[in-house]
């Protein structure tokens, strides 16, 4: 069997019997999350707070020189996800964790080339 081949026969089994598992698990996975998030909220316990102080309390500046330089994951989205899983999040591994912080702009990992690079990032 050749790579294509391996590969047709994958994305094959995958929309069907697979995929409807995955999307079940999800759909049960976002609604448990909200409900935690929910009795984060009734606690007094703010989930934006909760993660910016986490993260420092201010957009991490990546400062990254090219694309191999982004990581998949770092220490703190490691750290954030140990945490969310503990409190009963699911589907909130590093690496999710860590393309979540990024476009949440908690971290800013544009390579110093980009356009939407921060020019003055701020100072620790």
């Amino acid at each position: 069997m050749t790579t294509d081949e391996f590969i047709d026969r994958l994305n094959e089994d995958l929309s069907t019997e697979y995929q409807s598992i995955v999307q079940y698990n999800l759909h049960i996975a976002t609604i448990t999350g909200a409900r935690i998030y929910l009795d984060m909220e009734a606690a007094g316990e703010d989930f934006s707070t909760w993660i910016w102080t986490m993260a420092g309390g201010k957009p991490i500046q990546g400062k990254r020189k090219g694309m191999a330089d982004i990581p998949a994951k770092t220490p703190l989205s490691e750290e954030i996800s140990a945490a969310l899983k503990k409190r009963g999040f699911k589907f909130v591994g590093p690496v999710i964790v860590y393309a979540w912080l990024q476009a949440c702009g908690i971290v800013d990992d544009h390579i110093t080339t980009c356009f939407r690079a921060s020019p003055n990032p701020p100072k620790k």
